[in-house]
């Protein structure tokens, strides 16, 4: 019925529904915020990277406080807004909005809107094309690209958590964000797309990166963060230090701790 609308009033009822949507949403319904609840504290720095209308980007406002700060990063401009409007009505006024994507560096770039079977637009999992053909039943969208070193200015020092979730573009955005991991060395979340145990991804560069930087992997499952196996497959990994394990997630790793 939504899909028969006008476009003005398809926006506007898909902007109402998002608020109604983020307001409900709770720890609860995020199973990995038994660990992010731990790494981050009242007035911290954080990143949601790839943010959609703003599920994640309201939960860490709340567990920051007013004195925090989130800044938020979603490409797609019609998602942008919703997710911006969606802050404001929540009064969430420690989100700093960005309307790009992340990478390596700043540019442009087209993103491809997939569709769910019965023709709806899936914008969750849109993803940069690459110099690939878009699919049948998908739109592409041309978006902004830049780095999270330029993204997060001044503030770069203090960022102590990052939830990344960019649909196979994540090592990009890690390689975009050298100086922020050298400096701030924050927690890290990551939707991985694709194997870690491949030698020839483009996930490999990016593991090899972050244990240079003293990253170990872990999951959340079962109850506990555990280091990661080889041929072990999951979709989100927590990039963390020792410090971080030993600070504030005392109680939490079950099996040996990684080391750089």
């Amino acid at each position: 019925l939504i899909r028969c609308l006008p476009p003005a009033l398809r926006r506007s009822v898909r902007a109402w529904n998002s608020t109604r949507q983020v307001r409900r949403f709770t720890a609860a319904r995020w199973p990995e915020s038994a660990v992010v609840q731990q790494l981050i504290r009242p007035g911290d720095v954080v990143v949601d990277a790839g943010a959609n209308i703003g599920y994640i980007t309201a939960l860490l406002a709340e567990w920051v406080g007013p004195r925090g700060l989130v800044h938020s990063m979603e490409p797609i401009p019609e998602t942008v807004h919703i997710m911006q409007r969606t802050m404001q009505k929540l009064r969430l006024t420690q989100v700093r909005g960005h309307g790009c994507g992340v990478s390596d560096a700043a540019g442009e770039a087209m993103m491809e809107v997939p569709a769910y079977p019965d023709g709806a637009e899936n914008f969750y999992e849109s993803r940069v094309l690459a110099g690939a053909p878009v699919r049948a039943g998908a739109r592409s969208v041309p978006v902004k690209l830049t780095s999270l070193d330029a993204l997060v200015g001044e503030s770069l020092p203090q960022v102590t958590f990052m939830k990344i979730d960019v649909e196979g573009h994540e090592e990009p955005a890690l390689r975009g964000a050298h100086d922020l991991l050298r400096r701030a060395r924050p927690a890290l979340l990551v939707e991985i797309d694709g194997s870690l145990d491949e030698p020839a991804a483009a996930t490999a560069r990016m593991l090899e990166n972050l244990k240079g930087l003293g990253y170990g992997i872990y999951e959340w499952r079962d109850g506990g963060l555990h280091p990661h196996r080889p041929g072990h497959r999951s979709v989100d990994y927590f990039f963390l230090t020792k410090e971080h394990l030993s600070s504030r997630l005392k109680g939490l790793v079950t099996g040996e701790i990684q080391t750089s």
